[in-house]
């Protein structure tokens, strides 16, 4: 499991640099359109499918550094016996719905694929292709994260975000 927490950490890494390149799609087309007065077709669709395919394939990463919204007011004066029982609950809830949204995603993907959908915009990119294609996938990565926390609680192992071992900055085996 320590050769998938380095790739999942390796990948959600390389993935954050997806925000870089939409801030400098959003610098050129501001530029493009304030400055140079040639606004882009392609600047904001391409902007948006960036950001909402980087959105769902970065969940695996918040997952297994712990990063998803708990109510942590109730969770932490919890006895330890409660917490280990609502992490295992919570494992198992988030599974069954990321199982649904792999189903239901490649329910959208394949005739979003099959016909090439596009944006019907004056760009009419295949974005929607790639956006429907990414949530089955980000969803799939978020689903071995979350065996992958469960088997830990299980055994009885801290996941990598609370054992104090920051497994982004290790290489990968």
């Amino acid at each position: 499991m320590n050769m998938l927490d380095r790739a999942g950490a390796a990948f959600s890494n390389g993935i954050a640099w997806v925000y870089f390149v939409v801030f400098l799609i959003t610098a050129y087309d501001v530029a493009a359109r304030y400055i140079f007065n040639s606004p882009t077709v392609w600047g904001a669709d391409l902007v948006i499918a960036l950001a909402g395919m980087h959105y769902v394939l970065s969940g695996a990463g918040a997952l297994q550094r712990g990063d998803h919204v708990r109510i942590d007011v109730i969770y932490n004066v919890l006895p330890a016996r409660a917490k280990f029982l609502s992490d295992i609950a919570s494992d198992i809830i988030i599974m069954i719905v990321l199982v649904a949204l792999i189903w239901f995603g490649i329910a959208q993907a394949i005739p979003s694929l099959n016909d090439f959908e596009t944006t019907g915009t004056a760009w009419n990119a295949p974005t929607p292709v790639f956006m429907k294609l990414a949530i089955p996938i980000g969803a799939a990565l978020m689903l071995v994260q979350a065996i992958i926390n469960l088997i830990r609680r299980l055994r009885g192992e801290n996941s990598p975000s609370t054992a104090g071992d920051d497994v982004s900055t290790r290489g990968l085996d």
